[in-house]
């Protein structure tokens, strides 16, 4: 699984009055920050949970291969980080998507339960996994993040638009850059 970036998309690359920053605050990584007016990414950071997707009201990021499990104990995003379209899209592909949905007590609960049920409501064939599974929250998703990166494939690829505008840097050239709502930017 993996999270494209095309900042080319962003409202801040091509209005710079603009004041979202939505990604940037629902990103638990700090993977996502603003600079000089702009979105910058630090995809060694990203955690692959698809908060960014979820917030963002442009379309800049896309969750790619999804399978027919979904997990954020295996590597998968988020639920909350889905849309109703993604299930319609993954049923269709797969036939059957099995999810697991222990969010009871993570600290990422969000709207991720709300959408699943309206799937299984529409008659998608969705199963769901329902019950408490801890608080998977930051820091198991953070890990993950990690491993994936020190395999050499972090979760979030950004792709360079056509407009300019938002970027990613690398954190050895910062100087000031903005903190970021958890201070670990």
């Amino acid at each position: 699984m993996r999270i494209s970036a095309d900042f080319s998309k962003c409202v801040r690359s091509y209005w710079r009055g603009s004041r979202c920053d939505k990604c940037v605050t629902a990103c638990p990584a700090g993977a996502l920050y603003i600079a000089d007016g702009r979105v910058e990414a630090e995809p060694a950071l990203c955690a692959g949970c698809g908060q960014c997707a979820a917030a963002c009201p442009a379309g800049v990021f896309k969750l790619e291969g999804l399978g027919p499990r979904l997990s954020c104990r295996e590597g998968a995003p988020c639920i909350n980080a889905l849309k109703l379209t993604d299930y319609v899209d993954l049923v269709e592909k797969y036939g059957e998507v099995e999810v697991d949905a222990r969010c009871d007590e993570c600290s990422l609960r969000g709207r991720g339960l709300e959408v699943l049920d309206e799937a299984v409501k529409l008659g998608l064939k969705v199963k769901a996994v329902r019950g408490r599974g801890g608080d998977v929250g930051r820091r198991m998703l953070l890990r993950a993040g990690m491993r994936q990166a020190l395999r050499g494939e972090p979760p979030l690829q950004v792709a360079r638009g056509s407009r300019g505008g938002c970027s990613t840097t690398s954190r050895s050239t910062w100087s000031g850059a903005p903190r970021g709502p958890w201070g670990l930017v």
